[in-house]
Protein backbone atom coordinates (compact mmCIF):
# COMPACT_ATOMS: atom_id res chain seq x y z
CA UNK A 1 0.00 0.00 0.00
CA UNK A 2 1.17 3.77 -0.98
CA UNK A 3 2.70 5.80 2.24
CA UNK A 4 -0.26 8.16 1.15
CA UNK A 5 -2.71 5.89 1.37
CA UNK A 6 -1.63 4.60 4.73
CA UNK A 7 -1.90 8.05 6.03
CA UNK A 8 -5.01 8.66 4.70
CA UNK A 9 -6.78 4.85 6.43
CA UNK A 10 -5.39 6.09 9.81
CA UNK A 11 -6.43 9.48 9.45
CA UNK A 12 -10.01 8.27 8.27
CA UNK A 13 -9.86 5.44 11.11
CA UNK A 14 -9.45 7.91 13.39
CA UNK A 15 -11.78 10.40 12.12
CA UNK A 16 -14.90 7.91 12.34
CA UNK A 17 -13.80 7.16 15.99
CA UNK A 18 -14.26 10.34 16.98
CA UNK A 19 -17.17 11.17 15.29
CA UNK A 20 -18.88 7.95 16.53
CA UNK A 21 -17.29 8.88 20.39
CA UNK A 22 -19.68 12.60 19.59
CA UNK A 23 -22.89 10.19 18.47
CA UNK A 24 -22.48 7.95 21.46
CA UNK A 25 -22.25 10.75 24.27
CA UNK A 26 -25.28 12.05 23.03
CA UNK A 27 -28.72 11.72 24.02
CA UNK A 28 -29.47 9.81 26.91
CA UNK A 29 -26.03 9.26 27.96
CA UNK A 30 -24.97 12.58 27.72
CA UNK A 31 -22.12 13.21 30.41
CA UNK A 32 -22.85 16.83 30.37
CA UNK A 33 -27.22 16.46 30.80
CA UNK A 34 -28.57 16.97 34.48
CA UNK A 35 -32.13 16.26 33.50
CA UNK A 36 -34.71 14.56 31.17
CA UNK A 37 -35.48 16.62 27.94
CA UNK A 38 -38.42 16.09 25.31
CA UNK A 39 -40.48 12.94 24.12
CA UNK A 40 -37.34 10.96 24.16
CA UNK A 41 -35.84 11.82 27.62
CA UNK A 42 -32.46 13.04 26.29
CA UNK A 43 -29.99 14.86 28.76
CA UNK A 44 -29.60 18.28 28.60
CA UNK A 45 -27.98 20.38 31.05
CA UNK A 46 -29.42 22.40 33.82
CA UNK A 47 -27.88 25.62 31.97
CA UNK A 48 -29.69 24.56 28.57
CA UNK A 49 -32.39 27.68 28.30
CA UNK A 50 -29.03 29.92 28.15
CA UNK A 51 -26.81 28.42 25.17
CA UNK A 52 -30.64 27.75 23.45
CA UNK A 53 -30.66 31.71 23.81
CA UNK A 54 -28.18 32.69 21.72
CA UNK A 55 -29.50 30.55 18.58
CA UNK A 56 -32.78 32.79 19.53
CA UNK A 57 -31.15 35.60 19.24
CA UNK A 58 -29.15 35.01 16.30
CA UNK A 59 -32.67 33.74 14.75
CA UNK A 60 -34.17 37.40 15.52
CA UNK A 61 -36.32 36.22 18.25
CA UNK A 62 -37.91 38.83 19.94
CA UNK A 63 -35.05 40.23 22.88
CA UNK A 64 -37.84 38.92 25.85
CA UNK A 65 -36.71 35.07 24.40
CA UNK A 66 -33.43 35.45 24.79
CA UNK A 67 -32.03 38.23 26.53
CA UNK A 68 -31.61 36.47 30.56
CA UNK A 69 -28.67 34.24 28.96
CA UNK A 70 -25.71 34.54 30.53
CA UNK A 71 -23.26 33.39 27.74
CA UNK A 72 -24.67 35.87 24.64
CA UNK A 73 -20.69 37.09 23.87
CA UNK A 74 -20.56 33.29 22.36
CA UNK A 75 -22.15 33.26 18.99
CA UNK A 76 -18.97 31.24 17.16
CA UNK A 77 -20.66 28.00 17.99
CA UNK A 78 -24.28 28.44 16.97
CA UNK A 79 -23.34 31.06 14.10
CA UNK A 80 -21.37 28.23 12.20
CA UNK A 81 -24.25 25.59 13.07
CA UNK A 82 -26.98 27.99 12.11
CA UNK A 83 -27.79 26.74 8.68
CA UNK A 84 -28.24 23.25 10.70
CA UNK A 85 -30.31 23.99 13.57
CA UNK A 86 -31.98 26.11 11.60
CA UNK A 87 -33.30 22.93 9.73
CA UNK A 88 -33.50 20.33 12.59
CA UNK A 89 -33.98 22.08 15.76
CA UNK A 90 -31.37 23.59 18.02
CA UNK A 91 -30.62 20.34 19.58
CA UNK A 92 -30.71 17.77 16.69
CA UNK A 93 -28.31 19.97 14.46
CA UNK A 94 -26.39 21.43 17.07
CA UNK A 95 -25.87 17.84 17.47
CA UNK A 96 -24.94 17.30 13.82
CA UNK A 97 -22.79 20.16 13.91
CA UNK A 98 -20.87 18.82 16.56
CA UNK A 99 -20.06 15.73 15.03
CA UNK A 100 -19.11 17.43 11.75
CA UNK A 101 -16.62 19.85 13.93
CA UNK A 102 -14.77 17.16 15.60
CA UNK A 103 -14.47 15.20 12.57
CA UNK A 104 -13.10 17.98 10.34
CA UNK A 105 -10.74 19.01 12.97
CA UNK A 106 -9.42 15.76 13.17
CA UNK A 107 -8.42 16.04 9.59
CA UNK A 108 -7.20 19.48 10.14
CA UNK A 109 -4.75 18.58 12.71
CA UNK A 110 -3.61 15.73 10.92
CA UNK A 111 -2.62 18.01 7.81
CA UNK A 112 -0.57 20.41 9.55
CA UNK A 113 0.90 17.75 11.78
CA UNK A 114 2.29 16.28 8.93
CA UNK A 115 3.30 19.44 7.07
CA UNK A 116 4.71 21.06 10.64
CA UNK A 117 6.44 17.39 11.50
CA UNK A 118 5.93 13.98 9.35
CA UNK A 119 3.32 11.65 8.70
CA UNK A 120 4.06 9.47 11.58
CA UNK A 121 3.53 12.03 14.28
CA UNK A 122 0.37 13.32 12.37
CA UNK A 123 -1.02 9.66 12.44
CA UNK A 124 0.07 9.10 16.36
CA UNK A 125 -1.67 12.79 17.24
CA UNK A 126 -4.45 11.88 15.50
CA UNK A 127 -5.27 8.47 17.24
CA UNK A 128 -4.35 10.61 21.12
CA UNK A 129 -7.11 13.10 19.83
CA UNK A 130 -9.30 10.28 18.83
CA UNK A 131 -8.54 8.31 22.22
CA UNK A 132 -8.79 11.61 24.20
CA UNK A 133 -11.77 12.01 26.95
CA UNK A 134 -11.94 15.29 27.17
CA UNK A 135 -14.06 16.16 24.23
CA UNK A 136 -16.86 13.80 24.76
CA UNK A 137 -17.94 15.79 28.00
CA UNK A 138 -19.69 18.44 25.70
CA UNK A 139 -19.74 17.07 22.00
CA UNK A 140 -23.26 15.42 22.64
CA UNK A 141 -25.13 18.60 23.62
CA UNK A 142 -25.34 21.77 21.34
CA UNK A 143 -23.49 24.03 23.84
CA UNK A 144 -20.98 26.43 22.97
CA UNK A 145 -18.67 24.22 24.75
CA UNK A 146 -18.27 21.68 22.10
CA UNK A 147 -16.32 24.27 20.22
CA UNK A 148 -13.24 24.65 23.15
CA UNK A 149 -11.63 20.98 22.02
CA UNK A 150 -11.77 21.94 17.87
CA UNK A 151 -10.68 25.71 18.94
CA UNK A 152 -8.01 24.39 20.55
CA UNK A 153 -7.12 23.01 18.00
CA UNK A 154 -7.11 25.58 15.12
CA UNK A 155 -5.39 27.95 17.79
CA UNK A 156 -2.85 25.51 17.86
CA UNK A 157 -2.51 25.26 14.00
CA UNK A 158 -2.53 29.14 13.93
CA UNK A 159 0.59 29.61 16.41
CA UNK A 160 2.49 26.48 14.53
CA UNK A 161 1.68 28.27 11.42
CA UNK A 162 3.20 31.61 12.78
CA UNK A 163 5.79 29.26 13.95
CA UNK A 164 6.89 27.80 10.80
CA UNK A 165 8.03 31.42 9.40
CA UNK A 166 7.44 34.29 11.68
CA UNK A 167 6.06 37.03 9.75
CA UNK A 168 4.06 40.44 10.83
CA UNK A 169 1.61 38.68 8.38
CA UNK A 170 1.33 35.61 9.99
CA UNK A 171 1.22 37.11 13.67
CA UNK A 172 -1.72 39.64 12.70
CA UNK A 173 -2.84 36.10 10.89
CA UNK A 174 -2.66 33.92 14.15
CA UNK A 175 -3.97 36.69 16.68
CA UNK A 176 -6.93 36.93 14.53
CA UNK A 177 -7.82 32.88 14.49
CA UNK A 178 -7.61 33.23 18.18
CA UNK A 179 -9.82 36.17 18.45
CA UNK A 180 -12.33 34.80 16.66
CA UNK A 181 -12.08 31.30 18.47
CA UNK A 182 -12.78 33.91 21.06
CA UNK A 183 -16.12 34.47 20.43
CA UNK A 184 -17.01 30.93 20.80
CA UNK A 185 -15.43 30.29 23.95
CA UNK A 186 -12.99 32.04 26.59
CA UNK A 187 -9.61 30.96 25.41
CA UNK A 188 -8.15 34.18 24.36
CA UNK A 189 -6.00 34.59 27.40
CA UNK A 190 -4.27 30.89 26.50
CA UNK A 191 -3.96 30.88 23.61
CA UNK A 192 -3.46 34.68 23.08
CA UNK A 193 -0.62 34.74 25.75
CA UNK A 194 1.23 31.54 24.41
CA UNK A 195 1.47 33.64 21.38
CA UNK A 196 2.80 36.82 23.12
CA UNK A 197 4.99 34.29 24.19
CA UNK A 198 6.51 32.84 21.44
CA UNK A 199 7.04 36.22 19.88
CA UNK A 200 9.12 37.37 22.96
CA UNK A 201 11.35 34.15 23.11
CA UNK A 202 12.24 34.24 19.40
CA UNK A 203 12.65 38.10 20.26
CA UNK A 204 9.99 39.40 17.43
CA UNK A 205 9.00 42.36 19.13
CA UNK A 206 7.56 43.83 15.81
CA UNK A 207 5.52 40.60 15.79
CA UNK A 208 4.37 40.48 19.84
CA UNK A 209 3.44 44.17 19.38
CA UNK A 210 1.35 43.50 16.08
CA UNK A 211 -0.31 40.53 18.03
CA UNK A 212 -1.00 42.04 21.16
CA UNK A 213 -2.72 44.82 19.07
CA UNK A 214 -4.43 42.67 17.34
CA UNK A 215 -5.53 40.50 20.22
CA UNK A 216 -6.88 43.50 21.81
CA UNK A 217 -9.03 44.75 18.83
CA UNK A 218 -10.37 41.24 19.88
CA UNK A 219 -11.29 41.47 23.24
CA UNK A 220 -13.00 44.77 22.75
CA UNK A 221 -14.86 43.44 20.25
CA UNK A 222 -16.08 40.75 22.05
CA UNK A 223 -16.40 42.22 25.35
CA UNK A 224 -17.87 45.49 23.85
CA UNK A 225 -18.47 45.08 20.29
CA UNK A 226 -21.06 42.44 20.37
CA UNK A 227 -23.21 43.85 22.93
CA UNK A 228 -23.89 47.08 20.98
CA UNK A 229 -24.02 44.91 18.34
CA UNK A 230 -27.29 42.46 19.53
CA UNK A 231 -28.36 45.33 22.46
CA UNK A 232 -27.37 43.07 25.27
CA UNK A 233 -25.65 44.13 28.97
CA UNK A 234 -22.12 44.05 28.92
CA UNK A 235 -22.09 42.84 31.85
CA UNK A 236 -23.68 39.90 33.76
CA UNK A 237 -22.92 37.20 36.45
CA UNK A 238 -21.00 35.53 33.93
CA UNK A 239 -18.59 38.22 32.77
CA UNK A 240 -18.43 39.78 36.34
CA UNK A 241 -16.31 36.75 37.66
CA UNK A 242 -13.49 37.71 35.50
CA UNK A 243 -13.41 41.14 36.32
CA UNK A 244 -13.40 40.10 40.06
CA UNK A 245 -10.53 37.66 39.05
CA UNK A 246 -8.46 40.87 37.30
CA UNK A 247 -9.56 43.06 40.56
CA UNK A 248 -8.22 40.68 42.67
CA UNK A 249 -5.15 40.25 41.23
CA UNK A 250 -4.96 44.00 40.80
CA UNK A 251 -4.67 44.31 44.15
CA UNK A 252 -2.66 41.22 45.54
CA UNK A 253 -0.87 43.20 48.13
CA UNK A 254 -4.37 44.08 50.02
CA UNK A 255 -5.28 39.98 50.01
CA UNK A 256 -1.86 38.75 51.51
CA UNK A 257 -3.16 38.28 55.38
CA UNK A 258 -5.92 35.80 55.11
CA UNK A 259 -8.11 33.39 54.22
CA UNK A 260 -11.80 32.41 54.69
CA UNK A 261 -13.27 29.41 55.75
CA UNK A 262 -16.88 29.10 56.63
CA UNK A 263 -17.11 26.46 59.18
CA UNK A 264 -21.08 25.81 60.18
CA UNK A 265 -21.76 22.93 62.89
CA UNK A 266 -22.40 18.90 61.60
CA UNK A 267 -25.86 19.13 62.62
CA UNK A 268 -26.69 21.94 60.59
CA UNK A 269 -24.77 20.65 57.70
CA UNK A 270 -26.31 17.25 57.40
CA UNK A 271 -29.90 18.76 57.84
CA UNK A 272 -29.07 21.40 55.23
CA UNK A 273 -27.63 19.34 52.80
CA UNK A 274 -30.16 16.37 53.11
CA UNK A 275 -33.19 18.83 51.98
CA UNK A 276 -30.68 19.98 49.27
CA UNK A 277 -29.97 16.38 48.35
CA UNK A 278 -34.11 15.70 48.09
CA UNK A 279 -34.34 18.93 46.56
CA UNK A 280 -31.89 17.76 43.41
CA UNK A 281 -33.06 14.06 43.18
CA UNK A 282 -36.96 15.53 42.89
CA UNK A 283 -37.93 13.58 46.15
CA UNK A 284 -41.10 16.16 46.71
CA UNK A 285 -41.83 15.02 49.93
CA UNK A 286 -38.97 13.08 52.14
CA UNK A 287 -40.08 11.39 55.08
CA UNK A 288 -38.98 10.90 58.20
CA UNK A 289 -37.71 7.43 56.95
CA UNK A 290 -35.80 9.48 54.24
CA UNK A 291 -34.31 11.60 56.82
CA UNK A 292 -33.43 8.69 58.79
CA UNK A 293 -31.33 7.02 56.37
CA UNK A 294 -29.65 9.77 55.03
CA UNK A 295 -28.30 10.30 58.83
CA UNK A 296 -26.85 6.76 58.94
CA UNK A 297 -25.55 7.02 55.39
CA UNK A 298 -23.97 10.65 56.96
CA UNK A 299 -22.51 8.92 60.23
CA UNK A 300 -21.13 5.74 58.00
CA UNK A 301 -19.29 7.90 55.81
CA UNK A 302 -18.69 10.98 58.11
CA UNK A 303 -20.23 13.18 56.03
CA UNK A 304 -22.23 12.64 52.93
CA UNK A 305 -20.66 10.03 50.29
CA UNK A 306 -21.28 11.88 47.37
CA UNK A 307 -18.54 14.54 48.27
CA UNK A 308 -15.87 11.58 49.08
CA UNK A 309 -16.75 10.33 45.25
CA UNK A 310 -16.36 13.47 43.68
CA UNK A 311 -13.06 14.15 46.03
CA UNK A 312 -13.62 16.59 48.39
CA UNK A 313 -13.58 14.00 51.24
CA UNK A 314 -15.54 13.91 54.49
CA UNK A 315 -16.97 16.80 56.27
CA UNK A 316 -14.37 15.55 59.29
CA UNK A 317 -11.29 15.85 56.36
CA UNK A 318 -12.69 18.48 54.87
CA UNK A 319 -13.31 20.62 57.86
CA UNK A 320 -9.49 19.49 59.31
CA UNK A 321 -7.90 20.37 56.33
CA UNK A 322 -8.32 24.26 57.47
CA UNK A 323 -7.80 23.61 60.84
CA UNK A 324 -4.61 21.72 60.59
CA UNK A 325 -1.99 24.79 60.26
CA UNK A 326 0.87 25.03 58.13
CA UNK A 327 -1.38 26.42 55.47
CA UNK A 328 0.30 28.77 53.00
CA UNK A 329 -2.57 31.22 53.82
CA UNK A 330 -4.13 31.74 57.29
CA UNK A 331 -7.84 30.68 57.85
CA UNK A 332 -10.35 32.45 58.86
CA UNK A 333 -13.05 30.87 61.15
CA UNK A 334 -16.48 31.83 61.37
CA UNK A 335 -19.62 29.40 62.44
CA UNK A 336 -22.87 29.78 61.03
CA UNK A 337 -24.04 31.23 64.50
CA UNK A 338 -21.56 34.26 64.55
CA UNK A 339 -23.16 35.36 61.44
CA UNK A 340 -26.53 34.88 62.80
CA UNK A 341 -25.55 36.62 66.23
CA UNK A 342 -23.58 39.54 64.38
CA UNK A 343 -23.90 40.03 60.83
CA UNK A 344 -21.78 43.05 60.60
CA UNK A 345 -19.05 41.73 62.55
CA UNK A 346 -19.05 38.63 60.53
CA UNK A 347 -18.80 41.13 57.49
CA UNK A 348 -16.26 43.19 58.97
CA UNK A 349 -14.00 40.10 59.12
CA UNK A 350 -14.70 38.55 56.05
CA UNK A 351 -14.18 42.43 54.30
CA UNK A 352 -10.86 43.17 55.81
CA UNK A 353 -9.71 39.66 54.01
CA UNK A 354 -11.33 39.92 50.40
CA UNK A 355 -12.03 43.54 50.19
CA UNK A 356 -9.92 45.61 52.95
CA UNK A 357 -11.19 49.29 51.00
CA UNK A 358 -14.60 48.59 52.14
CA UNK A 359 -16.51 51.33 54.43
CA UNK A 360 -19.12 50.82 56.79
CA UNK A 361 -21.65 51.49 54.46
CA UNK A 362 -20.28 49.11 52.06
CA UNK A 363 -20.32 46.23 54.62
CA UNK A 364 -23.83 47.44 55.95
CA UNK A 365 -25.25 47.37 52.77
CA UNK A 366 -23.71 43.55 52.11
CA UNK A 367 -24.91 42.44 54.73
CA UNK A 368 -28.64 43.85 54.07
CA UNK A 369 -28.61 42.41 50.64
CA UNK A 370 -27.15 38.84 51.90
CA UNK A 371 -30.02 38.81 54.21
CA UNK A 372 -32.23 35.39 54.88
CA UNK A 373 -35.18 37.67 53.92
CA UNK A 374 -33.20 39.12 50.53
CA UNK A 375 -32.38 36.00 49.61
CA UNK A 376 -35.39 34.42 49.84
CA UNK A 377 -36.60 37.40 47.75
CA UNK A 378 -34.49 36.50 45.19
CA UNK A 379 -35.49 32.67 45.15
CA UNK A 380 -39.35 34.05 44.26
CA UNK A 381 -38.39 36.36 41.81
CA UNK A 382 -35.53 33.58 39.90
CA UNK A 383 -38.67 31.04 40.41
CA UNK A 384 -41.49 33.28 38.83
CA UNK A 385 -39.43 34.52 35.80
CA UNK A 386 -37.99 30.63 35.34
CA UNK A 387 -34.36 32.21 35.68
CA UNK A 388 -31.96 29.80 35.52
CA UNK A 389 -29.46 29.92 38.29
CA UNK A 390 -28.87 28.67 41.70
CA UNK A 391 -32.42 29.12 42.74
CA UNK A 392 -34.17 27.53 39.63
CA UNK A 393 -33.59 24.95 37.40
CA UNK A 394 -35.98 23.10 35.04
CA UNK A 395 -35.14 19.80 36.47
CA UNK A 396 -36.28 21.28 39.85
CA UNK A 397 -39.95 22.41 38.67
CA UNK A 398 -41.33 19.20 40.41
CA UNK A 399 -39.74 19.66 43.94
CA UNK A 400 -40.44 24.05 42.91
CA UNK A 401 -44.30 23.02 42.50
CA UNK A 402 -44.40 20.98 45.92
CA UNK A 403 -42.73 23.88 47.92
CA UNK A 404 -39.01 22.70 48.18
CA UNK A 405 -37.18 25.96 48.15
CA UNK A 406 -33.38 26.39 48.86
CA UNK A 407 -33.62 29.15 51.58
CA UNK A 408 -35.61 26.97 53.68
CA UNK A 409 -35.35 28.26 57.47
CA UNK A 410 -32.24 29.69 57.70
CA UNK A 411 -31.82 29.21 61.52
CA UNK A 412 -29.34 28.32 63.81
CA UNK A 413 -30.35 25.24 66.10
CA UNK A 414 -32.83 23.71 63.38
CA UNK A 415 -30.36 20.54 62.46
CA UNK A 416 -30.16 19.70 66.32
CA UNK A 417 -33.62 20.11 66.66
CA UNK A 418 -34.54 17.29 63.60
CA UNK A 419 -31.97 14.87 65.33
CA UNK A 420 -34.00 12.32 68.11
CA UNK A 421 -31.86 11.62 70.91
CA UNK A 422 -29.85 8.18 69.51
CA UNK A 423 -29.34 10.27 66.19
CA UNK A 424 -27.80 12.88 69.00
CA UNK A 425 -25.70 10.93 70.98
CA UNK A 426 -24.03 9.04 68.11
CA UNK A 427 -23.67 12.59 66.76
CA UNK A 428 -21.68 13.61 69.48
CA UNK A 429 -19.74 10.13 69.64
CA UNK A 430 -18.97 11.00 65.55
CA UNK A 431 -18.07 14.24 65.80
CA UNK A 432 -17.75 16.23 69.56
CA UNK A 433 -14.12 16.04 69.77
CA UNK A 434 -13.79 17.92 66.14
CA UNK A 435 -16.94 20.52 67.26
CA UNK A 436 -15.31 21.42 70.42
CA UNK A 437 -12.04 22.16 69.08
CA UNK A 438 -14.42 25.01 66.50
CA UNK A 439 -15.73 26.08 69.92
CA UNK A 440 -19.10 24.54 70.54
CA UNK A 441 -18.69 23.67 73.78
CA UNK A 442 -22.02 21.24 73.66
CA UNK A 443 -22.19 20.76 70.09
CA UNK A 444 -24.73 18.53 69.89
CA UNK A 445 -26.90 18.93 73.03
CA UNK A 446 -29.59 16.80 73.95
Amino acid sequence: MRPVNRFWLQVGAATAVIMLGCWLCSGTVAPYGTYDFGDCHYRMNGDHPHFSAVFAMLDGHPAVEWDYSVVLRRILHPLLAYPLMKIFGFEAGGVMFNILLHGGAMVALALAIRRFYDSRAAVLTCWLFATYPGYAYWAGLPYSYALIVPGSIACTIGLLWWHERPSLARAAIAATIVGVVGCGYDIMPFFGGALLLLAAYHRRWRDLAVSLVVLGVWAVFVARGLPAIFGFPAMNSNTQTYGNVIGAWLHFWQRTDGWGALLADVPHVLVSNFFYSQRSAGNTDPSTADFDRYVEMFLEHRGDKRWIELGMGSWEQNVRSWLKGGLPFPVLRIRYEDMIDDPQGACRSMARLVSPQSSAADIEGAVQNSSFSRMRDIERADIRAKRIGIFYKPYLQASIDSGNRFMRRGLAGDGVARLNPQQRARMRDAFGALLQEMGYADPVAA
